[in-house]
């Protein structure tokens, strides 16, 4: 039985996809920390999405050995790749959960998770319109 979903629309755009190919993480899965990621705004404005679709995932997918972490879009020049381990330290959560003004460290909300492969479907906890 073929569990995947299949992706009408993706939020990068080309060049993200060339150098996330340059970097070896095309076979990452990306996720955002949070709904309100910068890349959401810029690829509705760009027209690359219009009805998007949250998916909300399980902690749990996080704690794979493989999954790396990225303080800012990984396939970017000056981000910061690593495991779990350094999570706390190079994450900042003050800014990405609680900040209410958008631009403040505007950069710190494009923090990613990186689960290798797929995500399981016993890992997903919902799914929701977006807004």
């Amino acid at each position: 039985m073929n569990k995947k979903i299949e992706v009408s629309r993706y939020g990068a755009n080309y060049s993200s996809h060339v150098q996330d190919f340059k970097k070896g993480l095309h076979k990452y899965v990306h996720l955002s920390f949070i709904k309100d990621h910068p890349m959401y705004h810029t690829a509705k404005s760009d027209g690359r999405i219009t009805d998007p679709i949250w998916i909300e995932i399980d902690l749990s997918a996080m704690s794979n050995e493989n999954t790396l972490f990225s303080n800012m879009l990984a396939n970017t020049h000056n981000a910061d790749i690593f495991n779990a381990e350094y999570l706390k330290e190079k994450i900042d959560f003050e800014t990405i959960l609680y900040e209410k003004d958008f631009y403040i460290r505007k950069e710190a909300r494009k923090a990613e998770i990186m689960v290798l492969n797929e995500i399981s479907i016993d890992n997903i906890k919902g799914i929701h319109n977006g807004y």
